[in-house]
């Protein structure tokens, strides 16, 4: 803990002595745009020193706490530069129709089914819609296409007001994955009903 302290007064007194370089100014220009301007660019400078030096000095002073915000921090940014897209949905659902296409409709599931008839409709017609939200996304399914240009589609009156999206949401987007389309596609070579339905012919 002293350590630490010594540490951080060390380095508190090496950025204490860094200095801004000053910005020379002509006698002919003193007190015209280019000296306030210069002006706001030396404080601006100097609120950065100062931001800097308080962060590395908290992270010398209290490391834990630090690297819990650094954590915090990069898995944010990550989770911003993954948040997946109307486009990587779309191509999810283009590569799971390939793959249900392989599988026989008497063992294919009929829920995956339907969830991927569905979300090929939403993406052929352009009803689907991202609400971005930074570290995720979600998907809801309008009423109309974005590029539909009649009066229903275009009247703000008319539009899907927000209390109405929960009901219309259709999946959530998080690290480059669309769970909900995941979770109904994960079994979609298995077929609940068929045994079902070949006791019923035997029967």
């Amino acid at each position: 803990m002293a350590a630490s302290i010594k540490n951080a007064t060390a380095f508190r007194g090496i950025l204490q002595k860094l200095k801004l370089p000053s910005i020379p100014i002509p006698a002919r220009l003193k007190g015209g745009r280019l000296e306030r301007a210069a002006k706001y660019m030396q404080t601006v400078a100097f609120d950065y020193k100062e931001a800097v030096k308080d962060v590395f000095v908290t992270a010398v002073e209290k490391p834990v706490k630090s690297g819990i915000y650094l954590l915090l921090s990069g898995s944010a940014i990550y989770a911003i530069f993954n948040n997946p897209d109307e486009d990587s949905h779309a191509m999810r659902v283009t590569e799971y129709s390939t793959e249900l296409a392989t599988v026989s409709r008497s063992v294919m599931n009929p829920k995956s089914a339907d969830c991927l008839s569905q979300r090929q409709s939403a993406v052929h017609y352009g009803l689907l819609r991202r609400l971005n939200l930074a570290l995720f996304s979600i998907l809801w399914i309008d009423n109309y296409d974005k590029t539909c240009t009649s009066y229903l589609a275009s009247c703000p009156s008319l539009k899907v007001p927000w209390r109405e999206v929960p009901p219309r949401i259709v999946d959530f987007g998080f690290l480059n994955r669309w769970f909900l389309l995941e979770r109904q596609m994960k079994d979609y070579d298995v077929n609940p009903d068929e045994w079902k339905q070949l006791d019923e012919k035997l029967s």
